[in-house]
């Protein structure tokens, strides 16, 4: 007997097909989402999903949100006479910045600096990024023993 379970989905106004080679039981959330972010192309750091369908319910039109595992389990285990389930729908919501999200030292996070750096990946400026103020600055060693202890010494 095979334990392949098909996914049909729509991400951005395309179709997509799943195949995930294991049961419905050893199939989580994470592992749905991880292998739509790859089939898609998107980067999972960088983006949230939300994922629904429409339930196969007599006169039912509502999408139901799909928000933890058991959602998840019984979005996979509605099949019709026909053993056919509904299309997954998912949309990608972007995460906010970094800099939007976190705050430094306790006090509100601001917007991007328009100091010309470096840029990372995230987009936000390289020399915001890892400055801190309330940190020693550009003179100190970071050293790790063994037991992972960090010790800083200044030049």
């Amino acid at each position: 007997m095979s334990h392949n379970v098909i996914i049909h989905f729509r991400c951005e106004g395309r179709m997509y097909c799943l195949v995930l080679k294991h049961a419905v039981e050893e199939i989580d959330l994470s592992m749905v989402e991880a292998r739509i972010c790859k089939k898609v192309g998107l980067d999972e750091c960088n983006v949230k999903l939300k994922l629904s369908y429409i339930p196969l319910l007599v006169g039912s039109d509502e999408k139901f949100v799909i928000c933890d595992e058991e959602d998840l389990c019984g979005y996979l285990l509605s099949l019709d006479k026909n053993n056919r389930r509904c299309i997954l729908l998912v949309e990608v919501i972007e995460r906010l910045e970094l800099s939007e999200q976190l705050s430094r030292a306790g006090k509100p996070s601001s917007k991007r600096s328009s100091k010309a750096g470096k840029q990372n990946s995230v987009g936000m400026n390289y020399e915001v990024c890892h400055s801190n103020d309330d940190e020693i600055g550009d003179k100190a060693i970071t050293r790790y023993g063994g037991d992972n202890q960090v010790n800083k010494q200044y030049e």
